[in-house]
Order: C-alpha cells, then sequence, then structure tokens
C-alpha cells in the first residue's frame, strides 16, 4: 500500500496550503478544489483521476476504504496516509470522514457547455 511514513505535524506548510483551499479566493487563483469522504473521492478517483492531484487518508482510512487506495495507487495518483490530527486541519468539515482529494477543477469551454437555451421549454407569448 503506502510506504511512507505518515504525515503528523498539523502546523506544516502542506497542511497549511490544503486547508487553504476552503478560501474560494484561493480556489479560483489555484484551480484546485477539496473532495472530502469517501463518496466524493471515490467519484474523484474512479471516474477522473487525471484531474486529482494527491489524495490524503488516515490509516484506518486507508484500510476500510483499500479498493478506493488501490485505484489511486494504479491510477499514478499520489496517495499520503496522515494522523486524524493532520486531517482535521486539513478538512473543512466539523467531522472528518477519514479522506480527502485535492483536484484540480476543470472550466469546460463555451463549445462543451450545454445549449440552455436549446433546452429550455417555449413560453407562450404573454401579454400584461
Amino acid at each position: 500500500m503506502v510506504h511512507a511514513p505518515p504525515l503528523s505535524n498539523p502546523r506544516s506548510d502542506r497542511v497549511k496550503a490544503v486547508r487553504g483551499l476552503a478560501r474560494r479566493s484561493l480556489r479560483q487563483r489555484t484551480g484546485l478544489f477539496l473532495a472530502e469522504g469517501p463518496q466524493s473521492v471515490r467519484e474523484a478517483v474512479g471516474c477522473r483521476p487525471e484531474l486529482v492531484r494527491d489524495l490524503y487518508l488516515t490509516e484506518a482510512a486507508a484500510a476500510r476504504y483499500a479498493a478506493i487506495v488501490q485505484d489511486a495507487l494504479a491510477s499514478g495518483l499520489f496517495v499520503h496516509t496522515c494522523t486524524d490530527e493532520v486531517l482535521a486541519a486539513m478538512c473543512d468539515t466539523d467531522a472528518p470522514q477519514g479522506m480527502l482529494a485535492v483536484c484540480r477543477a476543470e472550466t469546460p469551454t463555451l463549445a462543451e457547455r450545454p445549449r440552455r437555451c436549446a433546452a429550455a421549454p417555449a413560453r407562450p407569448h404573454q401579454r400584461p
């Protein structure tokens, strides 16, 4: 699985950088966001692994969600274990679920955006 020692310093620069993604201004500037919890991370790793930059999880979460970890490693993602204290310092929630992923936001081009006008139902003309 993951062989590096767990991240244990909640005041490290890496932890502060991840925690900073809770602020909209930093998300807009960096183009990164956090996916917190096993469901969000599973979807990111399974559907769009190329958008996942790093995966952080506690050792308990790594054992519980081994399939997510294996998918992440198979996709060549950086997987970091950390202590509960470090994960809590990174998360924007009061009760972290044991894992989070730092993801790159994808901005679709104008051609890729759905055509809302074509999909909107026609409205009959009404006079005031």
